[in-house]
């Protein structure tokens, strides 16, 4: 049971992290933008069936491609941000085993993009 508390406790704190950082906040001011943008950037043949492929399959498939990219600048980031401020010392000397560090900040960051992508679809639909 410790295990998975101190495990989605740095999933929290990754999240927290991200959030003072403001990445979130500018992550889905990109995703609101691919949304509005792309369908007005694309032209289709006038069909609506074209119309809802380029509104739902490119913008998502775009949006998918900002989040991996956010996603990896995020996690470098956030561990260099820790290793400067020598947060990740502190972070150690506790009983958490780095698979518990390592996967903890990968659902914090999974968890962030889950709930942009489902911004993005219910913006899209």
């Amino acid at each position: 049971m410790t295990f998975l508390r101190q495990f989605l406790a740095v999933a929290a704190l990754t999240v927290r992290s991200a959030a003072r950082t403001r990445m979130f906040q500018y992550t889905l001011g990109l995703v609101v933008l691919t949304i509005i943008a792309l369908p007005l950037l694309i032209r289709s043949d006038g069909t609506a069936g074209n119309h809802a492929r380029i509104a739902i399959e490119y913008t998502l498939r775009l949006v998918t491609f900002f989040m991996a990219i956010v996603s990896l600048w995020a996690a470098v980031d956030a561990s260099s941000r820790e290793i400067a401020e020598k947060q990740i010392h502190l972070l150690v000397t506790k009983p958490v085993s780095a698979l518990q560090i390592w996967l903890g900040k990968w659902l914090g960051l999974v968890a962030m993009n889950a709930v942009l992508l489902l911004l993005a679809g219910i913006c899209i639909s």
